[in-house]
């Protein structure tokens, strides 16, 4: 694998956080949502913030460490922030879009993650990114609490195994 660098370092960290962080909320949603066991299943997402926070403070701390930045390390953080903008952005309007935002979701992350596999020429996160977008058009097939079943399986098979497979390819290499 070809790319290796700060550019794979940052990803090996992000890659399982946002992971675990999305696939863990995904389902938490779902379980209370489908069983109705209580009011608020939504709530959950809350995790999210302090994962935020912890991608920003890792990622800056790693921008101050770092003495060169790289076209690449450039590209994929402008990548990543644009296709964030589209996540928030879809969040804001979800109730124009029937709730219907996971699969949506899906297609941005899965974009992110495709280009991060070009990039970085390594084929199970192009891999997990085909997975992502198959998860979308399932997502859009299914109702919306299956969405969050969905969502959360993708992610897991799209974020998480190839993230571990990246640390676990970077940590033998060097």
């Amino acid at each position: 694998m070809s790319g290796k660098g700060e550019f794979c370092r940052r990803k090996q960290f992000l890659l399982p956080l946002g992971g675990w962080v999305v696939s863990v909320a995904n389902f938490v949603h779902y379980i209370p949502d489908v069983y109705r066991l209580y009011e608020a299943p939504y709530l959950v997402w809350l995790i999210a913030i302090p994962a935020a926070i912890a991608s920003i403070w890792y990622g800056f701390k790693k921008s101050t460490t770092t003495q060169v930045t790289s076209h690449l390390d450039k590209v994929y953080t402008s990548i990543w922030i644009g296709i964030i903008v589209m996540i928030i952005i879809c969040l804001i309007f979800m109730s124009r879009i029937n709730y219907n935002h996971n699969p949506i979701i899906l297609l941005f992350a899965g974009l992110g993650t495709f280009v991060s596999g070009i990039l970085m020429k390594y084929k199970p996160i192009i891999i997990g990114a085909i997975v992502l977008w198959t998860g979308a058009c399932s997502g859009l097939l299914c109702s919306v609490s299956d969405q969050q079943l969905i969502s959360g399986v993708a992610v897991f098979l799209g974020y998480l195994i190839p993230g571990y497979m990246l640390k676990k390819v970077e940590k033998n290499s060097v």
